[in-house]
């Protein structure tokens, strides 16, 4: 006798059968498929570029399809501006701009902008701090005000101060044991070099804020960046540009003229050699590579970004390809120029198992020197599609079309950059971006491994042959 479950689940089998069952044509079918839509042309914004009557400098673009506004204050200085004794002070001094300001402490400040659905926020990076604000149209002149009083009347209160500074240690101590930030932050110390100012990391190390006692140092901190630069302002969404520059006027007109001349950037440094890190009882192995690249203002820079892309710019790219689907070694492994003024890398960087860190850093080592070879013309035009999505993808949305505009005026670009860059994504030729990855070089390039060291010491030195350091964070 069949059990009446399997009975209930034979009849719903059938149903679903059924159901899915491919269904006859209810008429002729076409002679042919139909023709694919052309894909229309598309133009990425520019901003409008203008001066208001105070002296600030804006970039506007106006976008009416949704009532939204983004925003983008720039200050130049950035973390290259810290004391050598004290790295992740100017990062720390940002973090309290929106932690009490004018007559509101932390939680009014706070309570203030979620009642108008205010989005605030601060990043630091090498050469600037960007506050950024998101907003309906609507709650633009609340938001502005906050936002003036965060830039021109920061509380620093002592009990935040202390509160951001611990939280701020205690993020620091717990990175020591992410094998990914040990190897970012190593990687950039030993290539800019002992003493240069990007060498730090942004946020700052546990010796150099831990000794940091009350807010004055954060609060001279501020006002000497407030003394040398006046802000520059992104702004993209349902706005009126002259009208939002005289507002800006007013809100910020007490901001002091600069006194001086900003410092002049460090020049480029870079600095080759292979290092590692024990991370005793790790189950991954990070892996890193340094290598020289392109200025931001490189002729050569977008065929650069195309071979780059082809190298690691995906999921399909010849890293992942290897490492990731033929061999198994890692999720995920990456390629990307990372650049500012005056400089520029392509950094690789992926997680791959322990017992797998010889024949990945090997496999790693040999894409690397491959891709001075040059790609083909099925990669090129992959590459082409890749990019030109990322562009309309960025551009689609306000924030990261904000976020890409500050790119270009912290890498001091023009604003036309990305509206020249599109036109010339579909004309790059092959050998082009063959000539620019002809200028990987190894042998110049920084290796960075932090894992069990006394599993993976002899695989990696077998890898990748060499001089290698053991470095003791």
């Amino acid at each position: 006798m069949t059990a009446p479950r399997t009975l209930l689940r034979a009849a719903l089998a059938g149903l679903l059968a059924l159901h899915c069952a491919p269904k006859a044509p209810s008429g002729p079918l076409p002679p042919s498929p139909p023709a694919a839509i052309a894909a229309s042309p598309y133009e990425p914004p520019t901003p409008e570029v203008r001066q208001t009557p105070g002296g600030l400098e804006l970039w506007a673009v106006r976008r009416a399809d949704l009532p939204l506004v983004s925003l983008r204050f720039v200050i130049d200085g950035g973390a290259r501006l810290d004391p050598a004794a004290h790295p992740g002070l100017t990062s720390l001094a940002d973090a309290l701009l929106l932690r009490g300001a004018g007559e509101r402490d932390a939680a009014a400040f706070s309570t203030a902008a979620q009642l108008e659905a205010i989005h605030l926020g601060v990043w630091t990076s090498r050469t600037a701090t960007v506050v950024e604000v998101g907003c309906t149209a609507d709650r633009l002149d609340a938001a502005l005000a906050l936002v003036a009083d965060a830039l021109m009347r920061p509380r620093f209160d002592a009990d935040e101060v202390k509160r951001q500074l611990d939280q701020r240690v205690a993020e620091l101590k717990e990175a020591r044991d992410d094998p990914r930030s040990v190897a970012a932050d190593l990687g950039w110390a030993a290539w800019f070099g002992e003493g240069h100012p990007y060498a730090s990391p942004v946020n700052g190390t546990v010796a150099g804020l831990s000794p940091l006692a009350g807010p004055d140092p954060l609060r001279a901190s501020w006002t000497a960046r407030v003394g040398a630069a006046r802000p520059r302002v992104i702004a993209v969404g349902d706005l009126d540009p002259e009208a939002l520059g005289l507002q800006l006027d007013a809100l910020l007109a007490a901001w002091p003229a600069p006194t001086a001349a900003a410092p002049a950037l460090p020049p480029a440094a870079e600095h080759a050699g292979l290092l590692m890190v024990d991370q005793p009882g790790a189950s991954q192995t990070v892996l890193r590579v340094i290598s020289p690249g392109w200025r931001p203002d490189d002729p050569v820079a977008l065929a650069a970004e195309l071979g780059v892309f082809v190298l690691g710019g995906s999921f399909t790219s010849r890293l992942n390809r290897v490492l990731r689907e033929e061999k198994g070694y890692t999720y995920g492994a990456r390629s990307a120029l990372t650049s500012g003024p005056g400089w520029g890398t392509v950094v690789t960087s992926t997680n791959v198992f322990a017992a797998q860190t010889g024949p990945a850093l090997a496999d790693l080592r040999a894409i690397l020197t491959q891709a001075r070879d040059g790609i083909d013309a099925a990669e090129l035009t992959k590459a082409q599609q890749g990019l030109r999505t990322s562009a309309i993808e960025s551009a689609g949305s306000r924030d990261a079309l904000a976020d890409d505009l500050v790119g270009l005026m912290l890498d001091r670009l023009p604003p036309t950059h990305r509206k020249v860059l599109m036109g010339q994504i579909p004309s790059v030729p092959e050998a082009e971006v063959d000539r620019a990855l002809g200028r990987l070089d190894l042998d110049r390039s920084l290796v960075v491994v932090v894992g069990d060291l006394a599993k993976i010491r002899a695989d990696v030195e077998a890898a990748w042959p060499g001089a290698w350091t053991v470095h003791t964070p």
